[in-house]
């Protein structure tokens, strides 16, 4: 058992609220037991939550290959432990599990019966404590699991499971990938996607982002065409087309105005938009717009580590359309975000970095010299307005939830909104914030161990940490009910791993 952190005192802007409840780890101790209207279970293994007949899902651990499970009811209720026949009074019965494989404890009272699931984890799986509920207009979300410590990725063994958790933070789906997978999302009509491969420089590999219907089946598998698919981004869109991106090798650049060698290479971004049938309908070079001054401060960085041969220039690490001949890019080592015309390729707009011709005039952010810092996950909002996820990496602050007002005709980008968290550590990489129906963000807070959900108010009301002190979530994607439901996850488990 854990205790969630004290109160700590409000960010200027926002009140972050710590938990004061007690949470439990998802790795369990070897008991576990609870009651609810007269109605107590427990098993050995334990299994977590406790018992609440109004809670559906739980897990347990089976490395023994079996799982014995008590009950006790009061006369008239009936409890049936998985296929054992239903009774009341006291019973117990050990069964053969494997993970993957799932339990059903039943409880059946005036003729009506709720049934209760008991998942197994499999080895290796993400761990945890967590706290709260996620927002109604978010009853899932996706992550992976992956370990800071950069070296470990490149093994791919590690931390290979896709997840999907209820508003509870109860694993209720998972998928093992080839290695660790990046980017899992709903892809819609109980879909769920993921890349997964072989990480080489800057994110990218010999793999492909692809999308399985909830039992594990392949539906489809997209890449990009001609370059190996980078594992930060791929973005379905609303007319059957997708997004993807990679960094591509430029060679004999100078750099010496820029204080590193005479020639040098550097990573460079490609973007791709392909249909189903990886046909290229739209494409984009990052080389054409994007000078490497841009790189701006990291290039003392990156020239200080004379073992470096090839500069990652730009790190791109999200797309969004906006809907109006527009696409948006964010690139890490640029410190900015850019609007792209569709139709010319120009780039329209700039928001952070160092200033060109094309920089927006920031208003609303007093104090900030520098407005984003290695920043992830710029999305565009309903009403107009932009979310980034600002790491703030090696600016002497945290990170922080941003949104911006973009005035195109004045050239302004107002701040009007930030969320920052005083509990949670300085950020190097990774992370998102989605602004979700009626104000609530669900935030991965890149590079640290925590995924936070907060009211509109700025409380939090959803907490998981990861019990590893390298672990982190690079994206903690929302999944709203339409696309993906709490049957077909259950049931595309119990395909994927059949009862023997």
């Amino acid at each position: 058992m854990a205790l969630a952190g004290q109160r700590r005192r409000p960010s200027v802007w926002w009140s972050p609220l710590s938990g004061v409840a007690i949470v439990g780890a998802l790795l369990l101790a070897t008991t576990g037991s609870a009651s609810a209207a007269g109605v107590s279970v427990s098993s050995t293994p334990g299994f977590s939550p406790g018992f609440d007949e109004h809670l559906s899902d739980y897990v347990t651990t089976c490395a023994a290959g079996r799982v014995t499970l008590r009950a006790t009811s009061p006369r008239g209720t009936l409890v049936k432990l998985d296929i054992r026949r239903p009774r009341s009074g006291r019973q117990a019965t050990n069964i053969a599990i494997r993970p993957g494989e799932r339990l059903v404890v039943s409880v059946i009272r005036h003729g009506v019966t709720h049934a209760y699931s008991i998942r197994c984890l499999p080895n290796r799986f993400p761990a945890y404590t967590v706290s709260g509920k996620l927002p109604s207009a978010s009853p899932f979300m996706a992550f992976a699991e992956f370990d800071q410590n950069t070296p470990s990725l490149r093994g791919g063994k590690e931390f290979p499971y896709a997840v999907v958790v209820n508003s509870g933070g109860v694993p209720i789906w998972w998928m093992r990938g080839s290695s660790t997978p990046f980017d899992v999302k709903p892809m819609g009509s109980g879909r769920i996607g993921f890349w997964s491969g072989r990480l080489s420089a800057g994110g990218t590999g010999p793999a492909n982002f692809a999308t399985y219907r909830a039992d594990g089946k392949k539906l489809s598998t997209q890449a990009m065409v001609g370059r190996d698919t980078d594992l930060h981004e791929l973005l379905p869109t609303h007319h059957g087309t997708y997004f993807a991106a990679a960094y591509v090798r430029r060679n004999n650049v100078p750099l010496k105005a820029l204080g590193g060698p005479a020639r040098g290479s550097l990573l460079e971004a490609e973007i791709q938009e392909l249909t189903a049938r990886r046909k290229v309908v739209w494409s984009w070079k990052s080389r054409q717009h994007i000078s490497p001054a841009e790189t701006g401060r990291w290039w003392p960085v990156f020239f200080g580590q004379p073992e470096l041969d090839l500069f990652d220039s730009v790190h791109i690490n999200s797309i969004a359309e906006d809907g109006r001949d527009g696409v948006l890019v964010s690139m890490r080592n640029t410190d900015a975000i850019y609007r792209i015309r569709k139709s010319t390729g120009a780039v329209d707009w700039k928001l952070g970095g160092t200033r060109t011709a094309r920089s927006l005039t920031v208003e609303g952010d007093p104090g900030v010299a520098v407005h984003l810092g290695a920043q992830h996950d710029a999305r565009v909002l309903p009403d107009g307005t932009i979310s980034v996820f600002d790491n703030g990496t090696a600016l002497g602050r945290g990170p922080r939830v941003t949104r911006w007002r973009i005035n195109t005709t004045t050239r302004v980008a107002t701040l009007i909104e930030k969320l920052e968290d005083a509990e949670v550590p300085p950020s190097v990489c990774c992370g998102s914030a989605r602004r979700l129906a009626g104000g609530d963000w669900l935030v991965a807070w890149g590079g640290t161990r925590f995924v936070r959900a907060y009211r509109s108010d700025g409380s939090r009301s959803f907490n998981l940490k990861f019990d590893r002190a390298s672990g982190g979530a690079y994206r903690a994607a929302p999944i709203a009910s339409r696309q993906v439901s709490r049957n077909q996850l259950v049931a595309g488990m119990d395909r994927m791993h059949p009862r023997r």
